[in-house]
């Protein structure tokens, strides 16, 4: 009797772990490798490749210039994207404190 009640105990732990593991499931959010991403403030619809283990990300910005400004250091930039809902094409050059230095290398 006791291996049977043990036996029942088990099988229902099982089933409820299973019902709740669904559930959760049900609810989580399924992202693709790539997504459509917004680049803010001017909104720019762009392709971005997710990658779960990155601890950064990055943009593919050019003419990259480190200068000085009221005693801090500032990098200002270009970007040049392609607002994947309009089909137009974005340039501007950036200009932002600089938060840190960073290398990217290609995979």
């Amino acid at each position: 009797m006791g291996k049977t009640f043990l036996g029942v105990l088990g099988a229902s732990v099982l089933a409820g772990s299973l019902l709740v593991s669904a559930t959760a499931q049900a609810e989580d959010k399924v992202f693709g490798w790539v997504e459509n991403a917004y680049i803010e403030p001017w909104g720019i619809a762009v392709k971005a490749k997710l990658d779960s283990g990155a601890l950064t990300s990055s943009l593919d910005a050019r003419d990259i210039e480190m200068f000085e400004k009221d005693g801090e250091e500032w990098v200002r930039f270009r970007l040049k994207l392609e607002d994947q809902e309009s089909g137009d094409t974005f340039s501007d050059q950036i200009e932002r404190p600089l938060y840190r230095e960073q290398t990217v290398r290609g995979a």
